[in-house]
């Protein structure tokens, strides 16, 4: 029965060489967290809901997508040709002030990020997974307890790291299909969607594609530094089409296609609306678990910013 038993390790035997290429499967795997989990559905799932028959739809969301994957690109070639990670080419670039003045910008970016994936992904659902009130002193102590635990496992090396993106990666693949199940009787695609409002259809593509790199841009930014460990250019296209682009157009889709239809608005209400309050806790913290992902990934950029080689004879 023991070769049955799943065991859950939090780190590798083997030490991560900086040095070693890196599997592009493994940064794919990693950066695909950062669209699936709650956080991402609830905030940024509707920012293309336009009017449009589902080809038009469907072609904004793939557009979306590749402009996304374009952020990442440039900046992880960078880090490739230069075979240094992004903040030592940016300090190259810049100089050692300037550099060090965008390491705590991007330090405190990825803190208030952070902050507000435990708010939106886990915070938020506290009240309804312990099913009473939840004083503000209490839910510091149980987001500090969350990010302790996200922080140590997410700094280890990228074949652990990658395991645990994989195990969120498929709990958020299972709670879009249970949304769509709970919304859905049959698998039925859409002729068109109909979303009303004041302003045309392009306006709404234009505010939502500007609110969609809003996101997308700094993470990018910050992901980059996984170029300098790329095996080749194609490697980088891999990790970026497969772990950006797939990613983002499959849930902007996938969630379209639930919500949409529905008049839902958004991806919580299609898994929770019209549950029993007693059936609530279960599915609600498997949905708070999906940002652990992201949050880890935040980890690591969080360690990357802050780490300043030997100053020398500076």
């Amino acid at each position: 029965m023991s070769k049955w038993i799943v065991r859950l390790r939090w780190s590798d035997p083997e030490p991560d060489d900086p040095s070693t290429p890196l599997d592009w499967r493994f940064p794919a795997l990693i950066l695909s967290t950062l669209f699936i989990n709650l956080a991402f559905w609830c905030v940024h799932g509707g920012h293309l809901w336009v009017s449009s028959p589902f080809p038009v739809y469907s072609s904004m969301d793939a557009a979306a997508a590749l402009i996304a994957a374009v952020f990442f690109v440039g900046p992880a070639l960078a880090t490739y040709a230069a075979t240094r990670p992004l903040l030592g080419v940016l300090e190259n670039s810049l100089g050692w002030i300037p550099a060090i003045v965008l390491r705590l910008w991007c330090a405190l970016f990825v803190v208030l990020w952070i902050a507000n994936l435990v708010r939106w992904g886990a915070l938020w659902l506290l009240p309804f997974i312990l099913r009473r009130h939840v004083a503000s002193t209490e839910s510091s102590f149980i987001a500090a307890g969350i990010l302790v635990f996200l922080f140590v496992t997410g700094l280890r090396s990228p074949r652990t790291s990658t395991k645990l993106a994989l195990f969120t990666n498929k709990l958020g693949i299972a709670l879009l299909i249970a949304a769509f199940l709970r919304v859905h009787k049959g698998f039925t695609i859409p002729e068109g969607f109909l979303v009303s409002g004041e302003f045309s259809p392009v306006m709404k593509l234009w505010h939502g594609v500007s609110l969609m790199s809003f996101y997308v841009a700094p993470l990018a930014l910050l992901a980059a530094n996984y170029g300098h460990r790329s095996d080749g250019r194609k490697s980088i296209a891999k990790f970026a089409l497969m772990g950006v682009a797939l990613p983002l157009f499959g849930t902007l889709l996938f969630i379209e296609i639930v919500c949409v239809p529905s008049g839902l608005p958004n991806i919580s209400t299609a898994l929770f609306g019209g549950a029993a309050g007693s059936a609530l806790p279960g599915p609600m913290m498997l949905a708070a678990m999906t940002t652990f992902g992201a949050v880890r990934f935040g980890a690591r950029a969080f360690a990357d910013s802050i780490s300043i080689r030997p100053l020398g004879n500076r």
